[in-house]
């Protein structure tokens, strides 16, 4: 049976359908509905599937876990980089450092627990169920005094990279606020706050 399911008469009509308005197939549907040619059609009519969708379990991931663990689960080679889908487990009193991304949207949803987000001049009070979008540009920081729960997206992908270079740093490193601004940088994450001792304030991520 066609993907399409059944097409109404009204609608086969509307577009010239030839023969019946139940195709058994896309390539019988192209071909009974008057298209004009379009290197699209030619496409859908030849391909074949290659893509593969993605099952990623509870916990599993490309995990990354410092003061928080961060878990990719979604990565931005499973999209053509298109985005990417991160979970994060905060624990109580997390702080990011503020901060913006150059390019990319960035969009929470929390799970468990609860955060305050300052995005530019608003704050937000985000409790289970709520949902944060922030786009490029716009100066954020992310506090959970208790602790939280939440999926971030990004798009386009990149930050996995962020990620899995501060995991790799001592822990002396991490709080080089030096260091770790030239290397979110590189990321499309540009920090706009440190502490006054030069070390970083709260954690890198969020």
């Amino acid at each position: 049976m066609s993907p399409w399911g059944v097409v109404p008469v009204w609608i086969s009509s509307e577009i010239g359908c030839t023969e019946s308005a139940h195709p058994t197939s896309v390539t019988t549907l192209l071909s009974d509905w008057r298209l004009p040619y379009s290197p699209e059609i030619r496409l859908v009519e030849g391909a074949e599937m290659t893509a593969k969708g993605k099952h990623s379990p509870a916990g599993a991931g490309n995990i990354y876990a410092k003061a928080n663990e961060v878990i990719v689960k979604i990565t931005g080679a499973d999209t053509g980089q298109t985005f990417e889908v991160v979970e994060e487990n905060c624990k109580p009193g997390f702080q990011s450092r503020a901060h913006y991304h150059i390019k990319a949207y960035e969009t929470f949803y929390i799970f468990e627990g609860a955060a305050e987000f300052k995005v530019g001049d608003e704050v937000y009070r985000a409790t289970r169920g709520s949902c944060v979008h922030i786009p490029p540009g716009v100066p954020h920081q992310a506090t959970s005094p208790g602790g939280v729960r939440m999926l971030m997206i990004y798009s386009p992908a990149g930050t996995e990279g962020m990620f899995a270079a501060m995991h790799a740093l001592t822990q002396d490193q991490l709080m080089d606020a030096r260091l770790t601004t030239e290397l979110a940088l590189k990321y499309d994450t540009v920090m706009i706050e440190q502490a006054k001792d030069g070390c970083g304030k709260g954690t890198i991520l969020g």
